[in-house]
């Protein structure tokens, strides 16, 4: 049962696609509000949202990006003091093998699964370790960040289904985003297909890639040790996110 004193989805002018996993029914309890947060790139915000970011309260930004997409869109001079800043790229320029113009988001995702193992358990022990509110990011907060959040939902015992129903979100909360992003490549006279698709989020596409993890690496806890984390590391995460 979610508590009404909170809302799902967090409005900031620029700040697309940002919500809170709060709320959702796990092994033990539910998941806490205001703990772990995700969203697309702050970099989006105008000058005169982040008064409003801040009074969130978060204690670190953890960013998903490659380095050369934080070079091109910065935004940690507006983070100030109070704010730790966490660079994190979940894979780098060259990420051949994770296929991001894979034949599905699927297949991209369970490449993800494979490939990206340490830079997983680097980025859920982070969010164990870290006090306070934490918020995690890459460039729209669906793909890279999508995958970061399922595991650690799954991880503490969220449903499969859960998990891809809060994946879901992202469509409706990026919709004016991809309509801006689908009409720079219709500008170009180039097809919009390829663009479209990659900016779905479909629950189907998470439920296909969660079954993915069961059957393939068996299931969640056999997934988190084979990418090295411990059962004190699954601890400390599960203390950080289940109330």
């Amino acid at each position: 049962m979610i508590d009404e004193q909170y809302s799902r989805t967090i409005a900031i002018p620029g700040c697309h696609n940002m919500r809170d996993i709060g709320g959702y029914p796990a092994q033990g309890g539910t998941t806490r509000w205001r703990t772990l947060v995700r969203s697309a790139s702050p970099h989006w915000m105008p000058a005169d949202s982040w008064a409003a970011f801040h009074e969130l309260g978060f204690h670190t930004l953890i960013d998903l990006r490659m380095p050369g997409e934080v070079a091109q869109e910065n935004y940690r001079e507006r983070l100030g003091p109070d704010v730790t800043y966490c660079l994190m790229p979940l894979f780098d320029e060259n990420h051949e093998r994770v296929g991001w113009w894979a034949s599905s988001l699927s297949v991209l995702y369970c490449n993800m699964l494979e490939f990206c193992g340490d830079q997983f358990a680097g980025v859920l022990r982070a969010i164990a370790a870290t006090p306070g509110q934490v918020l995690v990011h890459c460039a729209v907060g669906k793909d890279r960040t999508g995958m970061v959040v399922a595991l650690a939902l799954r991880a503490v015992g969220v449903a499969n289904e859960t998990v891809a129903g809060d994946y879901a979100l992202s469509n409706a909360l990026l919709s004016s985003l991809n309509a801006a992003f689908v009409e720079e490549v219709r500008a170009r006279g180039d097809d919009t297909t390829e663009t479209e698709r990659i900016m779905e989020s479909r629950y189907e596409v998470m439920i296909e890639v969660l079954e993915h993890l069961d059957m393939h690496y068996g299931g969640i806890s056999a997934y988190l040790a084979r990418i090295g984390l411990t059962d004190a590391d699954v601890a400390q995460l599960r203390q950080k996110l289940i109330a």
